[in-house]
């Protein structure tokens, strides 16, 4: 699995640059565009919590990502709920909580 996440990250970064830039060019659909990538941009940034976690279980560490899930989702924060839906707006907040609530529990 490491593998694929380490193949997916550069690209997951470059499509996020490649939205911005269409949002910088595009005006009708600015809005729209700035959201896709603030969306695949935490999709990156949850990816390479997972990616360093993974790395962590190889090497027989404890998992020490938790910080890098917290770090995502303030991303989300600035995307219009329009584009986010309740999905990102408040399901994707519970879930976090959760999440936080475990690691720090262990």
């Amino acid at each position: 699995m490491l593998p694929g996440v380490d193949a997916a990250l550069p690209r997951l970064a470059k499509l996020a640059e490649h939205l911005e830039a269409l949002r910088d060019d595009a005006h009708t659909f600015a809005d729209a565009l700035g959201a896709q990538a603030a969306l695949v941009r935490y999709t990156h940034a949850v990816l390479d919590a997972v990616r360093q976690d993974l790395r962590d279980t190889v090497a027989g560490l404890s998992p020490s990502a938790t910080g890098r899930y917290a770090e995502a989702l303030p991303i989300l924060e600035a995307v219009d709920r329009r584009f986010k839906g309740l999905w990102g707006g408040v399901d994707l907040p519970i879930i976090h909580s959760f999440f936080a609530a475990t690691a720090h529990a262990q």
